[in-house]
């Protein structure tokens, strides 16, 4: 071989070692969706420590994603858009039954549904909403849901007795009550600790009309099974962890804990409401 020949040879194989040898691909990130009963920011904050405990658990980057309402939600839900979901028991029951997603966690406690007033503007007795406008951030809630079939128990029926209308979030929902458009909002105390709290120091609850179940974790249909296993474990192992722990708090949650079949079958009388919200163009 020539010298030039040589001296190309030796170049070629020193150009070879000094390249990096490729890295072995990353596994895809998992995707958790997490349903927007608050603003997109307060989510993300509150998810940072589940979602790093996730990443250590399981070895593979975890993202947390939401959307811009409940129903935008459930499109990407259904379609297994996330891996992991985490939403409302309605919510959850009826993509289970309609699109087969597999609810195996729930939130503890309960979620307490309130009617909040204005502290200047206070209402006396839910009967004084006769004739009046209910203000609603998500109607298609589980909160909702029961607060309607709450007010219908004591003779206050929704387009009958009294109108509803549906603020943007939960800052709309105090500016309603504010100028006296709505006497009441129904909200969870979850989205009322979640209005600023200037504005939350001028509002009042008049009362807590009832207590729903905590949101539900479900796997989507074509997770691997290997995935989901995983994914299970290392969610139910969250309060075992610092991170986890964090979460929690931040969360108002106190435990992850497995779900009952049950659980889910006694929601069916929320189903058809839920799916009209869902369908309804």
């Amino acid at each position: 071989m020539s010298a030039p020949s040589r001296r190309r040879m030796l170049a070629l194989l020193a150009a070879c070692a000094a390249a990096p040898i490729p890295a072995r691909a990353q596994a895809r990130p998992l995707q958790v969706g997490v349903v927007p009963n608050v603003n997109a920011r307060l989510i993300l904050t509150n998810y940072q420590p589940f979602r790093d405990q996730l990443q250590r658990a399981l070895n593979r980057p975890v993202e947390i994603a939401t959307a811009t309402d409940f129903r935008a939600f459930y499109e990407r839900m259904i379609v297994g858009a996330y891996d992991l979901s985490i939403a409302p028991a309605n919510l959850t029951r009826l993509a289970e039954l309609d699109h087969g997603l597999a609810p195996f966690a729930i939130y503890e406690p309960g979620i307490p549904g309130c009617l909040v007033m204005w502290k200047d503007r206070r209402v006396g007795d839910v009967a004084e909403l006769r004739g009046k406008t209910l203000a609603l951030s998500n109607p298609q809630s589980l909160v909702a849901l029961k607060g309607v079939a709450w007010l219908e128990a004591r003779g206050l029926v929704r387009d009958r007795d009294y109108r509803t209308i549906h603020a943007r979030n939960d800052e709309s929902l105090a500016q309603l009550l504010s100028t006296g458009e709505a006497p009441l909002a129904m909200m969870s105390r979850g989205e009322l600790m979640a209005v600023h709290p200037d504005l939350r120091a001028r509002l009042e609850e008049l009362v807590e009309f009832a207590r729903v179940p905590g949101f539900v974790l479900s796997t989507a249909r074509a997770l691997p099974d290997a995935d989901v296993r995983d994914l299970r474990a290392a969610v139910l192992a969250l309060p075992q962890s610092e991170d986890g722990r964090e979460f929690l708090r931040r969360a108002g949650v106190q435990v992850v804990r497995p779900l009952a079949p049950a659980e889910m079958t006694a929601l069916d009388d929320t189903v058809a409401a839920t799916r009209g919200f869902m369908t309804a163009r």
